[in-house]
């Protein structure tokens, strides 16, 4: 387990201002009271494993899902960055999932396409390239509970309506500055960054 430098910030959350994630809307609490997990057990719940579905993506390996993958890890929390004409490649190394994000401006797949990590385009503003997110299959948690502050369990949900934007942007040789805004009408009652 690599333990990283201690940060003394109380949240990863810059907006809303608390630092806290939004409300989540009555179909938000609805589709979290379906979710199930082994990171979510506690000693008063009775779950039953009849089916892979009882597992979550995470448990399956199938995917952490988005946001989640993109944030700090206490373990396989590495991250390789490709650049070749056209793309970025981000590789990352829990469940070795590579997101693969056209910069050439091609138009994005119909809505009727949908995907575990969603379907990215990026585009560059200046220095900083700027990826847009759409067309999630709403199948995956929005945090997990790995990530320190996170709520407990791992039942904050996705919907297909999700609409992820983040901004790469390099400040020195070896260091980039990261933000990632996540809007979920169906799920949470206001954005995130």
């Amino acid at each position: 387990t690599d333990t990283g430098t201690p940060q003394r910030q109380t949240s990863l959350i810059v907006d809303p201002p608390n630092g806290r994630l939004p409300d989540l809307t009555a179909e938000g609490k609805r589709l979290s009271a379906l979710m199930k997990s082994s990171w979510s057990v506690s000693d008063d719940e009775d779950i039953v494993w009849d089916a892979p579905e009882d597992f979550d993506t995470w448990d399956r390996c199938i995917t952490r899902g988005m946001p989640a993958s993109m944030f700090p890890f206490r373990y396989n929390g590495g991250m390789d960055i490709y650049q070749s004409p056209g793309y970025v490649v981000l590789s990352l190394e829990m469940v070795h999932e590579d997101r693969i994000i056209p910069t050439d401006g091609r138009t994005p797949l119909p809505a009727s396409f949908k995907h575990w990590m969603g379907e990215p385009r990026g585009h560059w503003e200046g220095d900083t390239l700027v990826v847009e997110t759409t067309n999630f299959n709403g199948r995956t948690a929005s945090v997990n509970f790995g990530i320190l502050g996170a709520p407990p369990g791992n039942r904050i949900p996705t919907s297909q309506e999700m609409k992820i934007v983040e901004r790469f942007t390099r400040t020195s040789a070896d260091t980039i500055s990261y933000e990632i805004t996540t809007t979920d009408p169906v799920v949470y009652t206001a954005p995130w960054t």
